[in-house]
């Protein structure tokens, strides 16, 4: 009537990535290496027929589980990065309730390098850099777009001041006054196929010079028609006193 004591369990071998690694409390791993195989025994007459074991690895376990009858290994394939604890004991195939001692292991699998504070604290300088040189260039595009645009504003306010200009030197005011004299002139002294004539080379005239302001060159038989034109009203507007020759080269 002799209480016989369950016998503790042990370990025989702990393989790592398939490789039998030294008997340890504590095992510090790196994250590659987290296929993880535990082999196991206990000091019994017959054990596989009278004990099982039962385990727990804390950090996924939260309670005990039992094995077949005859299973001393257990594996596990992939762990991911944490801290654990695999803890062992026998218990009696007849009387669970009998129970030895567990025995433990603590297994510490590492972070990979791309997870660990400092690798996460480059990255985000990195896209921070990346960011502020992002935004810098894209401001100072901007900025160079502004810059453009404005210089081309205002180069196109320089010419059409300088069109302004020359179309002024062209409509001189005080020849626009004399012939709008003359016109008023041969009216009131009856003069009309003279008024009219002088009326249509003056608009005709006018026109010449709106159309060339348009423009940016104009050919020289365009400049000859109008200075033609201006020279012909002078003529009638000083009666015929005016007199003026335009040569041109033959190989203009």
């Amino acid at each position: 009537f002799k209480k016989r004591k369950v016998p503790e369990a042990y370990f025989t071998e702990v393989l790592i990535g398939n490789q039998a690694a030294e008997l340890q409390q504590k095992y510090i791993l790196p994250y590659e290496k987290n296929a993880i195989a535990f082999h196991f025994q206990a000091n019994s007459f017959e054990a596989s027929k009278h004990l099982k074991f039962q385990y727990k690895l804390q950090g996924i376990d939260t309670l005990w589980r039992t094995t077949e009858q005859g299973v001393n290994t257990l594996e596990y394939n992939s762990l991911p990065a944490g801290n654990y604890t695999f803890e062992l004991k026998t218990i009696s195939a007849k009387n669970p309730e009998e129970t030895s001692e567990a025995q433990q292991i603590e297994l510490v699998i590492q972070l990979p390098f791309w997870q660990k504070w400092w690798f996460i604290t480059i990255c985000i300088l990195i896209v921070f850099a990346a960011l502020v040189f992002y935004y810098q260039k894209k401001i100072k595009h901007k900025e160079e777009e502004q810059n453009r645009i404005f210089d081309k504003l205002i180069q196109e306010k320089k010419f059409t001041t300088l069109k302004l200009e020359n179309l002024r030197s062209q409509m001189n005011p005080h020849f626009i006054f004399n012939a709008l004299n003359s016109i008023q002139e041969y009216i009131i002294n009856n003069q009309k196929s003279l008024a009219s004539s002088y009326l249509v080379k003056f608009s005709r005239l006018i026109r010449i010079y709106l159309q060339h302001s348009q423009i940016n060159e104009v050919s020289l038989s365009a400049e000859l028609e109008a200075l033609s034109l201006y020279l012909e009203l002078e003529k009638i507007r000083f009666e015929e006193e005016l007199i003026y020759h335009l040569e041109i080269a033959e190989g203009v």
